[in-house]
C-alpha cells in the first residue's frame, strides 16, 4: 500500500505528463543561479508627432445610423424578384464589416444601427449585380440611397429576360 505522499507525487506527475511538462528536476549543488541584469534602458526623448491635420474619425458615439431607400425597376410586374443588398466595409473604420439585406426588386429597404463609416454597396439579383456604389453613414442620422435604372450597371432592357 502506498502512503499518500508517494500518491500525491504520482498524481503530480501524471498530471504534469498529460499537460505536456516535464516533471520539475530535483535541485543541484551547484549553487543560486545567477540572474543576469536587465538591460539599461535607453532614455531617448520620443519625437513629437508630425505637424498636419489630424486624421477625421466617424463619430460613432451613437448607436449607429440607418440605412434605408427604395428599389425602382420597371416591368417587375406581379413577379418581384428577390435583391439582395450588401454593405461591405469600406474605410479604416468599418473594414472587415458586413451587413445583409434582403428585399424584393421594387421594394423599399432600411438596415437599422449601422456603424458609422464608408461601405461598398452591392445590390444583385441571382448573380446579376444591379448596383454597386459608395455610400457612408453618418452615427445618429438616417442615410436614403434609392437604388432606380439610372444609378444601375445594367439596363432594364436586358433584365429581366424572361422567355
Amino acid at each position: 500500500m502506498r502512503t499518500p505522499r508517494v500518491l500525491t507525487a504520482v498524481i503530480a506527475v501524471a498530471l504534469l505528463a498529460a499537460c505536456g511538462q516535464s516533471p520539475p528536476q530535483a535541485p543541484t549543488a551547484t549553487g543560486p543561479a545567477v540572474t543576469p541584469p536587465p538591460p539599461a534602458v535607453a532614455s531617448t526623448p520620443v519625437p513629437p508627432a508630425s505637424p498636419g491635420a489630424p486624421e477625421r474619425r466617424p463619430d460613432t458615439t451613437g448607436p449607429g445610423g440607418t440605412i434605408k431607400g427604395r428599389t425602382v425597376w420597371p416591368n417587375v410586374g406581379d413577379f418581384r424578384f428577390t435583391l439582395q443588398i450588401v454593405l461591405l466595409g469600406d474605410d479604416p473604420f468599418t473594414e472587415g464589416r458586413m451587413i445583409a439585406i434582403r428585399t424584393r426588386l421594387g421594394e423599399p429597404y432600411s438596415a437599422w444601427v449601422v456603424p458609422a463609416g464608408g461601405y461598398l454597396l452591392k445590390a444583385q439579383v441571382g448573380s446579376i449585380r444591379l448596383w454597386e456604389m459608395r455610400v457612408n453613414v453618418e452615427a445618429d442620422q438616417e442615410t436614403v440611397v434609392d437604388l432606380t435604372p439610372a444609378e444601375s450597371r445594367v439596363s432594364p432592357t436586358e433584365f429581366p429576360v424572361r422567355g
